[in-house]
């Protein structure tokens, strides 16, 4: 029996070993505390993660590296989710120590503070588009209306020579706009 799997533009989610093969790509990434070209550079991934999962995406400039604030929706009642990118590990440690998963166990600079942790945040927002109506606050400045996700589902059996069995079977949810 396969996997259940969603898809959100073009990039797959939802199950764990695809959860875990974006953590292994993002904890191999050497992000030290105050390397501006290090952290920018990751947070040039973790901007287009966020435009996947339906965010409005702000980068503000920093000197020890910049900010992201992402956004979905509007209104007066909002979730804050805070997270960073940076470890405390200096350049080079992951050509030493780089990510390693032995049964459960996952090891590597970051994987649990804060790199996972990031991830996650991706992850529930995408759950937020597809599966809450977002509230959109009208021009008028004091009306509300709720606004669908237009997203297309659809069963999907594909060859994929990166899987174990070669294909990718599951669903695929397309997000197509509000």
């Amino acid at each position: 029996m396969g996997v259940c799997k969603a898809m959100c533009n073009g990039r797959y989610i939802g199950d764990l070993e695809t959860f875990l093969s974006r953590l292994e790509h993002y904890v191999n990434l050497d992000t030290p505390s105050g390397d501006k070209a290090a952290l920018d550079a990751q947070g040039i991934q973790l901007r287009e993660e966020f435009l996947a999962a339906g965010a409005q995406v702000t980068t503000h400039e920093r000197p020890g590296g910049n900010l992201l604030e992402c956004r979905i929706g509007t209104g007066p009642r909002q979730i804050l989710l805070l997270g960073h990118m940076d470890t405390v590990f200096p350049t080079g440690t992951v050509a030493k120590h780089p990510y390693t998963r032995q049964g459960d166990i996952l090891q590597g600079p970051g994987v649990l503070d804060m790199k996972s942790g990031v991830l996650m945040i991706v992850s529930f927002l995408l759950a937020a588009v597809l599966l809450i109506p977002i509230p959109m606050r009208l021009k008028d400045g004091g009306s509300v209306e709720y606004r669908a996700i237009l997203y297309k589902v659809v069963d999907v059996r594909r060859m994929d020579p990166q899987s174990p069995d070669g294909y990718i079977d599951g669903t695929v949810v397309e997000v197509l706009g509000m």
